[in-house]
């Protein structure tokens, strides 16, 4: 199973870059609704060129992987934070909505949104290892130069010079240079190199015939095709939250040494930053009550309604003894602190695959970045390898061009590598 909402940046102009491009929203969504999103930015301009459906759906698989790299990626430690706050009340996100790591807008076309659903269960994974998951790349154009597929050296070059030209009114785009690098194959210094798909040489591939397996199979020979349809559905999920007093500040008034008992019989204490959590909580169990103890409190419980495939948080508030309150005795609670999205769902905090990604949107005092570099356990079977700089560029070289670097691929369960970011 995979982690299913992903928040994404809204800067403030989608067509710039990432930097000194303020973030003005951010919104939380489904992985696969996030995909519809992808293609229109990315590649809609393709949407009348023979065999653009199949061309959609090798998209749709690269920036679900994509997505999913990010929503594995960044966790406590080294969360994407914004200041001041944005609108629905989150403080931090996954990934932005610009060509610095791909674009995303609210527009929607019946081809890609069609292609995003008949992929919606596939994503890359490194072949002969199905639990790993890489940050990919991707960019515009080689030029008929050749593309460097992940895990291949600097020189192995796919060849890419497909028997058709794929235009869109005059512009001819795999014919010119759109990448992310210096191509080696090229004399000079040039912007030539796509690192794994080239977007305008699948146009023209599509063109030519090829399907979506074909494409992927040219560009990224050393992946393969996980499909996620027949993986055994999450039977438990993480139940954690904060003990605190103020709900204004969470954080800043979280109790240490709380007890925190679930109706199942599960009991654990808060930390020093006052959070507790339970890994393995049944979703069966459908609502569950927690309540909370400490010397000199009274005695606090609250209900959570259990939401399979995601972290549920479930914070609880407690008064001290002798002190007033606004709710009613043995029920101090608040809502979850992520306010309704505007898909209408209460989400209740960020999700967890693996137990990454286990803050809520208010970071806890003892919360620190990793160094630049770190090598660092990102979770269980989560590690970290060397690879390409997958660096804060801009691959596009025209708005409506499709341009964006796709970077992508996380991880499922299983181990991640993770490299240089911006």
């Amino acid at each position: 199973p995979i982690p299913r909402l992903i928040r994404v940046g809204r800067r403030q102009s989608p067509e710039e870059g990432c930097r000194n491009n303020p973030i003005i929203a951010i919104e939380e969504m489904d992985i696969d609704e996030y995909v519809k999103g992808v293609l229109p930015p990315e590649i809609g301009v393709f949407q009348r060129i023979p065999g653009a459906a199949e061309v959609y759906k090798e998209f749709g698989i690269a920036a679900k992987s994509y997505g999913l790299w990010f929503m594995l990626t960044y966790g406590e430690s080294n969360r994407r934070d914004t200041s001041p706050m944005p609108p629905n009340n989150f403080t931090w996100f996954h990934i932005d909505d610009t060509a610095c790591n791909q674009r995303y807008s609210d527009q929607r076309l019946s081809i890609t949104t069609a292609s995003a659903e008949a992929v919606a269960n596939k994503i890359l994974v490194k072949k002969g290892d199905p639990g790993t998951l890489d940050k990919l790349e991707y960019a515009a154009s080689c030029g008929k130069h050749g593309t460097l597929p992940e895990y291949g050296t600097p020189d192995a070059l796919v060849p890419d010079a497909p028997p058709v030209s794929s235009c869109v009114g005059s512009w001819c785009g795999h014919n010119s240079c759109a990448g992310h690098e210096d191509n080696v194959s090229l004399p000079g210094t040039d912007r030539c190199l796509v690192r794994g798909v080239c977007q305008w040489g699948s146009a023209s591939w599509g063109e030519a015939g090829k399907d979506w397996i074909w494409m992927i199979n040219h560009y990224q020979p050393n992946l393969e095709i996980r499909d996620l349809s027949g993986e055994p559905e999450i039977t438990t999920v993480q139940l954690t939250g904060y003990a605190y007093t103020d709900a204004t500040d969470i954080a800043g008034t979280s109790l240490q040494g709380v007890t925190v008992t679930l109706s199942d019989g599960q009991s654990t204490q808060t930390n020093a930053s006052g959070v507790f959590s339970f890994p393995m909580v049944p979703v069966e169990l459908g609502t569950i009550t927690l309540s909370a103890t400490l010397t000199g409190y009274k005695m606090a419980t609250r209900e959570k309604e259990l939401i399979a495939a995601e972290t549920n948080w479930a914070s609880i508030q407690m008064s001290a003894q002798g002190s007033a309150s606004n709710n009613s005795p043995g029920n101090s609670m608040t809502p979850d602190m992520s306010s309704t999205t505007a898909a209408g769902m209460d989400m209740g905090g960020s999700i967890d695959m693996g137990q990454h990604n286990t803050s809520p949107d208010m970071r806890p005092a003892s919360s620190t970045p990793s160094p630049a570099g770190d090598r660092r356990q990102l979770g269980p079977l989560v590690t970290e390898s060397p690879g390409i700089d997958g660096g804060c560029q801009q691959a596009g070289t025209s708005p409506s061009a499709p341009g964006g670097l796709l970077a992508g691929l996380g991880m499922l369960g299983l181990m991640l590598w993770r490299r240089k970011r911006m």
